[in-house]
């Protein structure tokens, strides 16, 4: 299935016009040790910050798409870290803007189910040093990065490898590819677009699969479903499924 196939392209341009622009970094994943997770909850005060991503006075984005289409992704590297704009040690003592996007390849008969699962895996992130803090609802990430951790090296790449070796040990998902961006306030805004679209069409699903909605006339979600083929397709399962039930019943 192919829910996200539009909003890829969209996101291979972004990253295809930063990297004109020499803005790319590209960091292989296995260059990384694993880093150690944290034994206590991870409270990193005002005097111990190192660095500071997406605080709330600074833009900040956070979303995850996928697909099926190993054909697809070209931009977005396997097994890769895109950055766009410093790392970490880069930056020592500053307050960053900050996004993460996560596109993952594989193979999800369900797409709902397999939401509930991946967005729980982006949100269980521990390692010693990371403090990280998620308001889905706004799609924001606030993070920090203590200066003990930065001492040791600490580095988006160990961001990225934890993200992307959670989410290989899933049996549905064959590839991942992990997304930062730490350059400006106008590269973070730059993904608004792409991101409330994918906000819209989880908002869809959802709504189709928790209330069992099929309205369309006065659902909020109408243009969204009539742009994504595959929203209709979720909405066609359900409504026989539900035929089913009622006929079984």
């Amino acid at each position: 299935m192919g829910l996200f196939n539009e909003t890829i392209k969209d996101l291979e341009a972004y990253i295809q016009k930063k990297e004109d622009k020499g803005k790319i970094r590209i960091i292989k994943h296995d260059d990384y040790e694993d880093w150690p997770s944290s034994n206590t909850p991870n409270i990193i005060l005002k005097e111990d910050i190192g660095v500071e991503l997406g605080n709330p006075e600074m833009a900040s984005d956070s979303f995850m798409v996928w697909t099926e289409d190993l054909e697809s992704l070209e931009k977005i590297r396997s097994g890769m870290i895109t950055l766009v704009g410093p790392d970490l040690v880069e930056s020592w003592g500053k307050s960053l803007p900050f996004a993460q996007i996560l596109v993952l390849k594989g193979h999800f008969e369900d797409e709902y189910e397999c939401y509930r699962r991946l967005i729980n895996i982006e949100r269980d992130i521990d390692l010693d040093g990371y403090m990280f803090r998620a308001v889905p609802q706004r799609r924001r990430i606030w993070s920090r990065v203590s200066k003990e951790a930065l001492e040791k090296g600490f580095s988006l790449g160990n961001i990225g490898k934890t993200l992307i070796d959670k989410f290989k040990k899933e049996d549905s998902v064959d590839a991942v590819g992990v997304i930062f961006v730490t350059s400006t306030t106008k590269d973070v805004k730059e993904l608004e677009d792409i991101s409330n679209r994918v906000q819209r069409i989880v908002g869809a699903m959802n709504k189709m699969v928790e209330e069992m909605s099929f309205d369309c006339n006065s659902c909020e979600y109408l243009n969204v479903c009539g742009e994504v083929r595959d929203l209709r397709k979720i909405r066609r399962k359900l409504q026989e499924t539900e035929v089913r039930v009622t006929r079984n019943g």
